[in-house]
């Protein structure tokens, strides 16, 4: 104390029976200020019931943002397989207008590169493509894929053209 009282230090002195530490400051050989550790801390932090509802806030939030991302995604799905079906149907009437007015038949059932650079379209979500059907003659052709984010929103009730409201979007020949 000798020391501290002839150079103005700050010392922390830890009391072993209580488990309580201060800061003791002494200057011009006076004690000047005493803070009890244990009242220091009692106000810094937050409760267990705090973060309990923060967490359970941010997991409402994320789930509410997942199910907008999951059915934003069907959507953008849904209108690549609408603009794929439309190329489709686009390379078919200029094969018919290049073809003295006729389709492919159904043994050729498949536009040429000339009129799809790129082959068939692919379905975004399972990869696979399109099927076009064709009739025997080349008068008409027909090609469908189901929508994922709505039963009523499509063209036609089932995959075999039969248009009217449901979960397919199909097109056929304008001719």
């Amino acid at each position: 104390q000798k020391n501290a009282q002839k150079y103005d230090r700050v010392w922390t002195v830890f009391d072993y029976r209580s488990g309580d530490s201060a800061f003791v400051e002494y200057a011009d050989h006076r004690l000047v200020e005493r803070i009890d550790m244990k009242n220091i801390f009692k106000s810094k932090g937050f409760s267990l019931l705090e973060l309990l509802i923060v967490i359970a806030l941010i997991g409402i939030l994320i789930s509410l943002g997942s199910v907008s991302y999951s059915s934003a995604q069907k959507k953008t799905r849904d209108a690549r397989r609408q603009a794929d079906l439309k190329s489709i149907q686009d390379a078919f009437e200029q094969y018919y207008a290049d073809n003295s007015g006729k389709y492919p038949t159904s043994a050729s059932c498949t536009a040429s590169t000339t009129y799809l650079p790129a082959g068939i379209p692919t379905d975004p979500k399972t990869g696979t493509a399109y099927t076009i059907t064709c009739d025997a003659t080349g008068s008409t052709y027909c090609s469908c894929s189901q929508l994922e984010g709505t039963t009523t929103a499509g063209n036609a009730t089932d995959a075999s053209c039969t248009f009217g409201a449901g979960a397919y979007w199909c097109v056929k020949s304008r001719q």
